[in-house]
Formats: C-alpha cells, structure tokens, sequence
C-alpha cells in the first residue's frame, strides 16, 4: 500500500509538473498568438496606408493627364488660330499685290495712251503749221 501510495504521489506529482508545463506552454502560445494578431494588424495597417497612397498617386496621375491634355488643346487651338491669321496675311497680301500690279498696268496703258495723244497733238500742231 505504501508503495502504491508512492506511486501515486509520484503520479500527481508527474501530473501536476506536466499541467504546470502545458500551462507554460499554453501561456507561451498564447503571448504569441497576440504577437502574431498585432504584427498583423500593423500589416493589415501598413497596406491600407499604401493602398490608400497609390490611390492618391492614381489620383494625381489623371489629375495631371487631364491638364496636360487641356494644355495640347489649348496649344492647338492657339496653332490653329496663328495658321489661320498667317493664311489671312498671305491672302491679303496676295490681293494687295494683284491690286498693285493692276494698277501698274493700267497706268501703263494710259501713260501708253498719253504718249499716244501727245504724239497725235504733235503730229497735228506740225500738220497746222
């Protein structure tokens, strides 16, 4: 009976070290489950700031796409209205010189007809004489 008594304190005092050690083991792991919730949480936290960020760039990006578009339709509509007044220019400029050379000739056709008429009342006046 005293050896079956030993025994069975030997047992419970087994049993009794074993729950202290689970109970380590148990503490242990759960100081490191909080450990792994927090660490992800902070990544959890880590990537919605960075998604959050590339939104933002995202956000500029086309924000800055739409002003250089606005920018190469003004470019072009200021093109367009510098070729319209240069094709304006020549176009008068044209006209002036078509202008200019009628004149000339009709102020040599009647310089013409003068030198015309002149010779005529010399030719006149001697036939008088």
């Amino acid at each position: 009976a005293a050896a079956a008594q030993a025994a069975t304190d030997e047992a419970a005092k087994a049993a009794a070290e074993a729950a202290a050690g689970a109970g380590a083991l148990g503490a242990e792991a759960e100081a490191e489950l909080a450990r792994l919730r927090e660490e992800g949480e902070e990544a959890r936290r880590r990537a919605a700031e960075e998604v959050q960020a590339a939104r933002l760039e995202a956000e500029a990006a086309a924000e800055a796409a739409m002003e250089l578009e606005a920018a190469a339709e003004a470019a072009r509509l200021s093109a367009e209205e510098e070729l319209a007044a240069a094709v304006e220019a020549a176009r008068v400029q044209a006209e002036r010189e078509a202008t200019d050379r009628v004149e000339a000739r009709a102020a040599g056709e009647m310089a013409e007809a003068l030198r015309a008429a002149a010779a005529r009342a010399a030719a006149a006046t001697e036939a008088a004489v």
